[in-house]
């Protein structure tokens, strides 16, 4: 690995070739054996290996590669792969044959088992792989892994952090969005997870969420992996935040509700729980994913065209006139005795009133 400005990825990617081209030296399509002519060439299509890994350093003013692999070739009668007598045949020898996952791109998929070193020695583990957050969702292959779940938790998390500190940035990447003073970190809810997965449904996929929830959805074109639907629908739901410019008290306003609900969804700081599915439908063309978030407030129009939740409304007592003249209708001061005698109002009022009936009440004093 040589250059003044020594690129690591591109030396690499040389150094591999230079290893793979050792075989240009050697005809090995009758008896693929071992020879030190082509020894890291050898290692790298040596049949016994299943794991490798490799490393780079700077030594003496020029760049080393180095990579090591679990099982080693040294004599010339060692055979580097047994040959299969045509394409058809390529993994038919993987072990078990039978299994569905034992052969992927022609290559044989080993069965890897967790394991400590002590005194030289691999202990094999009971457990081999990381376990799903929600096992008791039906077994099926189309049910989220563990690598999904970690993408959806953890790409969610990263933005509602990123918005709490006070780095997301808005209004076409013109400021940044004010820090939060509450935005808990999401769980996954396997139970969201479970209705997810049914309005995931590749025939008939559904958009309403589940009580008190909020719903997202993204839909890729087909062949996109379950992977980039993921990823790149949490990318766009956050995305949409560019695309509005959020005021100082972060208000849900019409604009961000026609433009950029989504993102107000993944980043309404009452939420606590998340329940995610994505869903490859080859027959339909798309892969969709769809996120479900616990605490859905209901949001009412002021008259000023913003949005405020019911139960903030409802929970206006000793300064609900000053609130409602002031930030709901903007009807000015006149008399204190009427603002007192509305406030008496409303304190009976709410203990009653539906949102609905609370909506008309605003309506009527906005024509007065």
């Amino acid at each position: 690995m040589t250059g003044k400005n020594c690129d690591t990825k591109a030396n690499t990617k040389k150094a591999l070739q230079t290893w793979w081209e050792e075989v240009k030296v050697e005809d090995l399509s009758a008896d693929p054996k071992y020879d030190d002519k082509y020894k890291n060439f050898a290692q790298m299509v040596n049949a016994e290996v299943t794991g490798f890994a490799c490393s780079y350093n700077l030594c003496n003013g020029a760049g080393k590669l180095v990579c090591l692999y679990n099982k080693m070739l040294s004599q010339p009668a060692d055979l580097l792969y047994k040959v299969a007598a045509d394409e058809p045949n390529v993994c038919a020898d993987c072990t078990p044959p039978t299994l569905a996952t034992s052969c992927v791109a022609h290559l044989c998929q080993p069965e890897y088992k967790l394991g400590m070193f002590f005194e030289l020695e691999l202990l094999p583990a009971a457990d081999t792989a990381p376990p799903v957050q929600c096992p008791s969702q039906p077994a099926a292959a189309d049910d989220m892994t563990y690598d999904l779940e970690q993408t959806a938790i953890y790409m969610h998390n990263y933005y509602r952090r990123l918005i709490a500190t006070g780095w997301a940035m808005d209004n076409n990447n013109k400021s940044y969005a004010k820090p939060a003073a509450k935005m808990p970190a999401l769980k996954i809810n396997c139970q969201t997870v479970a209705d997810s997965k049914i309005k995931a449904d590749c025939t008939n996929p559904q958009n309403t969420p589940l009580a008190d929830h909020s719903l997202n959805t993204y839909t890729k074109n087909y062949p996109a992996s379950r992977q980039e639907a993921l990823e790149e629908a949490i990318n766009s739901w956050y995305g949409q935040l560019l695309d509005v410019a959020l005021d100082e008290k972060a208000t849900y306003t019409s604009a961000i509700k026609k433009t950029a609900e989504s993102f107000a969804n993944l980043a309404q700081d009452e939420a606590t729980e998340i329940g995610c599915h994505v869903q490859e439908c080859a027959k339909q063309g798309f892969t969709i994913a769809i996120c479900q978030y616990n605490k859905y407030v209901p949001m009412i129009l002021k008259g000023t065209d913003r949005f405020e939740t019911m139960t903030q409304i409802l929970a206006q007592t000793k300064n609900f006139a000053d609130h409602y003249d002031q930030q709901l209708l903007g009807i000015r001061k006149e008399n204190r005795k009427e603002q007192v005698e509305r406030t008496s109002s409303y304190r009976r009022f709410s203990s009653v009133c539906s949102g609905q009936h609370v909506l008309e009440m605003f309506d009527a004093e906005q024509k007065v």
